[in-house]
């Protein structure tokens, strides 16, 4: 064997070599994948969970606003708050199926584009849901609550102006509530602490999955 064929045949070894910890590196990868398909099944698990309890209560909602159709005191609340409950409902759709459709066959950089994706859906969502929520759990839950469990007529026990005073006073704390995280939202690049909080927001198996994607990229980058 010449020097030649030597060095064609060291080169192609080390070519083979190389090909084979590109193959190991990329089945590293999709076996580490796991656990991030675990945590957003636990997501789509919650979520579905949380869709079922909320259709009982549109179930709930639904029958009380058929029963008073013709008593607007307490038909009106009902359907605000069974509105809210659709809103709720019609998230954790969302989530469930954006969850499901995240294709782990893709690169890990596209994936972690749509657990983002799916992380802004949920604070979003979240931040509406409250906003309205305020006000929707503290006079129109209040006043169907006590009408369908307890036969009370919140109407006449406390008086329409302290309830329309307790209404207006749940906005204006919806609103605080949606100013403040606005302005926390200006912060986050310059907080890591503000980001890590945002993160919890989102849910403990979204921020797991967030978090493993990242060492699988960091893997990925040979870090």
């Amino acid at each position: 064997m010449t020097l030649d064929d030597f060095q064609k045949h060291w080169l192609a070894q080390d070519h083979k070599i190389d090909e084979v910890l590109r193959i190991n590196k990329q089945l590293q990868l999709r076996a580490g994948l796991a656990a991030p398909r675990s945590s957003l099944k636990w997501l789509r698990a919650g979520a579905l969970f949380e869709i079922l309890f909320g259709v009982l209560c549109l179930f709930w909602t639904g029958s009380f606003i058929h029963a008073h159709i013709t008593e607007l005191r307490f038909a009106l609340p009902a359907a605000a708050l069974h509105l809210w409950l659709v809103a709720t409902v019609a998230t954790q759709v969302a989530r469930f199926i954006r969850a499901g459709a995240i294709e782990y066959d893709a690169p890990i950089l596209e994936i972690q584009g749509q657990i983002e994706a799916l992380r802004v859906l949920t604070l979003r969502s979240l931040r509406w849901l409250f906003v309205f929520g305020v006000p929707i759990w503290v006079v129109p839950f209040t006043i169907v609550a006590a009408r369908a469990w307890f036969g009370i007529d919140v109407y006449a026990w406390v008086g329409g102006a302290v309830l329309l005073a307790t209404l207006a006073a749940s906005v204006v704390l919806g609103l605080a509530v949606l100013a403040v995280c606005r302005l926390c939202a200006k912060r986050l690049d310059r907080s890591p602490r503000m980001r890590q909080i945002v993160r919890s927001l989102s849910g403990h198996n979204l921020t797991a999955a967030q978090e493993q994607l990242a060492k699988l990229a960091a893997f990925e980058r040979g870090e």
